[in-house]
């Protein structure tokens, strides 16, 4: 006889379990799970969006500039001040060693500021030397006046202070016209380039001029003590320090000459130291009556009139008579 589920009434073959339960248990916890888009749909809902978890961004403080303090006008001026001198100084020590290498560099350089400098410590070096001469000159009209003070026919002492040239006097023409004579070399150096069709400038100019200043100095102050022990050899040493002061510049202003250019620079090169050389003579040669005392040169102007004119000898003797 077959076998049948207790449960279900589904027959058996022998040994056969029904497995009915077994489904029914499946469905029954199928029925009471509540299905899987239902429950992730609250939790999608619960999820809120990113923009709204995004946290706002904090803002930055703007940074503020650091504003170097501004330093007083006074104390920049004496900083440049500083640094000039310490520059001026340099190239005047290596200009002295090397004044070939170190002149070329300065006229490449062409400041403007550094070649006054060196003009104005040759003026100053050369109204040294005036002072010197002046004091002989003044040693001399005193050491006459001594002599001649004991004859009916001699000088007072205050004709012999009239006679003293002023050391302020000297000092001050004697620095103008280096300062003057500097500018004219300057430029006849500048001309004579212009005629040989060398490209430069009148800048680079004053700073050859410059070169021969500075190499003067010590020539020039060497010189002025020489000059207190034996006249004549103050003087010659006087002389070879402006020639020593030429021969360097020259040099100088080679080393920017055209290969096409140099055959024919010396020539223009000693026509230009010719005409300083002229010009300095005929202007001493008329002004040195700038040193002079004002009485002095009033009386020389008069005897130099007479010189020129001497009809007019004649007028003024009239014309202090009528």
């Amino acid at each position: 006889m077959g076998k049948f589920c207790t449960h279900c009434g589904r027959p058996l073959q022998e040994g056969e379990v029904c497995t009915c339960q077994e489904v029914n248990v499946q469905q029954t916890v199928e029925n009471q799970m509540p299905p899987v888009q239902q429950q992730a749909q609250p939790v999608q809902q619960q999820v809120p969006p990113v923009q709204q978890q995004a946290q706002p961004v904090q803002q930055v403080p703007p940074v503020q500039q650091q504003v170097p303090p501004v330093q007083p006008q006074g104390s920049s001026n004496a900083q440049a001040t500083k640094e000039l001198a310490n520059q001026v100084k340099g190239n005047f020590l290596q200009l002295l060693k090397k004044p070939v290498t170190v002149g070329k560099k300065i006229v490449e350089e062409a400041d403007i500021k550094i070649a006054v400098i060196f003009l104005v410590l040759q003026a100053i070096a050369s109204s040294l030397f005036g002072l010197a001469v002046g004091s002989k000159v003044n040693d001399l009209i005193s050491t006459v006046g001594g002599l001649t003070g004991g004859f009916d026919f001699g000088i007072s002492a205050a004709v012999v202070g009239m006679l003293k040239v002023s050391y302020g006097k000297i000092f001050v023409v004697t620095l103008l016209l280096s300062l003057v004579f500097s500018g004219v070399y300057a430029l006849l150096l500048w001309l004579a380039h212009m005629a040989i069709r060398c490209k430069t400038s009148f800048q680079k100019m004053v700073s050859v001029a410059a070169i021969r200043s500075a190499v003067m100095v010590p020539l020039i102050l060497v010189s002025l003590l020489l000059f207190e022990l034996n006249v004549g050899m103050g003087f010659c040493l006087l002389i070879v320090g402006n020639i020593w002061g030429f021969i360097t510049t020259t040099v100088v202003m080679t080393e920017f000459i055209p290969e096409e250019k140099k055959d024919i620079f010396p020539l223009a090169v000693s026509i230009a130291i010719l005409l300083f050389i002229a010009i300095v003579t005929l202007v001493m040669g008329k002004e040195w009556t700038l040193y002079l005392p004002e009485a002095v040169k009033t009386a020389v102007d008069t005897i130099s009139g007479y010189i020129s004119d001497p009809s007019k000898i004649l007028g003024d003797l009239l014309e202090s008579v009528f």
